[in-house]
């Protein structure tokens, strides 16, 4: 395809200082540079990281430099190629995680650089379906598959937890893929959707039976894996109760207590494991494999909302309310 006629300028949102929200900017169209990719941007999806960064929660971790344009997961179409780029071609549809510390995806072009993780797609999976995918289905692969050590084939009981979230609604999938018999934790007005999604047994958090043991199966049976994808704190014997004896917790929102337990486990030989995740977004191969199967119908991504880039504050609003259903994603005209 001929290269396309680019723009001097376009539209995108920063921020200049931790924790004062957003705010509309006019940037130059970045060039790509060797190995390099330029996008036009279609949509782009929210995850809690967004915001956090924003915040300022993070700055001693990810020490970045301000201004930030937000937004690591994006989908769209390859305006125009660096030198040395042979694996896509101007015009290619694609999905990809972007460096937010060098490109932000909340804008209308973003910069991929060769770290970054991008797969073609597929005529059937949409711009947002794809934007959807990036961060929070390759953290719910990683985390069942490498760090549970669930493949995708094969038994167990798995609880799900916040199953109706970004996270989590891919992991259902996942999991129900896997062979594994699925139990979730979801509101009441959730719980069909998550046996859509392939839950087998559903726990409304909001009326358990036992409040002294939420998680508890209602056939009683002992879960193999917990995947816990909630912010709110759980208290390790409310895990300890439902796991078998060699049963694992896996975290992807860890805290101070997820990896002093982690430790103290390590260090006593202890059966049960809680396990931190830290999602490696740089795994295009494990991007590939997402988007393959959305192409093939075996995965879909649950959409909360979609907001146009100009009302990008609207949906910033609602990720920061923490109760979305799916992914929350801004579309780019």
């Amino acid at each position: 395809m001929a290269a396309i006629a680019l723009p001097s300028t376009m539209h995108a949102w920063q921020y200049k200082e931790y924790g004062k929200g957003m705010h509309q900017v006019e940037l130059p169209v970045p060039a790509p540079g060797p190995k390099e990719l330029l996008v036009k941007v279609a949509a782009t999806s929210l995850n809690p990281l967004d915001y956090k960064l924003e915040s300022g929660s993070l700055k001693m971790i990810y020490g970045l430099k301000l201004p930030i344009t937000p937004c690591t997961d994006v989908a769209g179409t390859v305006a125009a190629v660096g030198e040395g780029v042979t694996d896509f071609a101007v015009g290619d549809r694609v999905a990809a995680w972007s460096d937010v510390m060098k490109s932000g995806g909340l804008a209308e072009y973003v910069l991929l650089d060769k770290k970054s993780a991008a797969a073609k797609l597929p005529a059937s999976v949409s711009f947002e379906e794809a934007s959807g995918v990036v961060t929070t289905g390759m953290t719910a692969l990683q985390a069942l598959r490498d760090k549970a050590g669930v493949p995708l084939s094969g038994k167990g009981r798995v609880l799900i937890m916040a199953a109706s979230g970004g996270v989590g609604a891919y992991a259902v999938q996942l999991a129900k893929k896997a062979g594994a018999h699925v139990t979730v934790t979801v509101g009441a007005r959730n719980a069909d959707l998550a046996r859509s999604l392939g839950a087998d047994d559903v726990i409304d958090y909001r009326a358990v039976a036992d409040p002294d043991n939420p998680l508890a199966h209602p056939g009683g049976e002992l879960y193999d894996v917990i995947l816990h994808t909630t912010a709110v704190p759980e208290k390790w014997d409310h895990f300890h109760r439902v796991l078998t004896p060699k049963g694992c917790v896996v975290s992807t929102i860890p805290e101070f207590s997820t990896f002093l337990r982690t430790a103290i486990q390590s260090v006593t030989f202890a059966g049960q494991k809680m396990i931190p995740i830290f999602c490696d977004c740089s795994k295009a191969e494990d991007l590939k494999l997402l988007i393959e199967m959305m192409g093939r119908g075996e995965l879909k991504t649950v959409v909360d909302s979609k907001t146009p880039l100009k009302e990008a504050d609207k949906a910033w609003e609602r990720c920061l309310g923490g109760h979305a259903t799916g992914k929350i994603v801004v579309t780019v005209p």
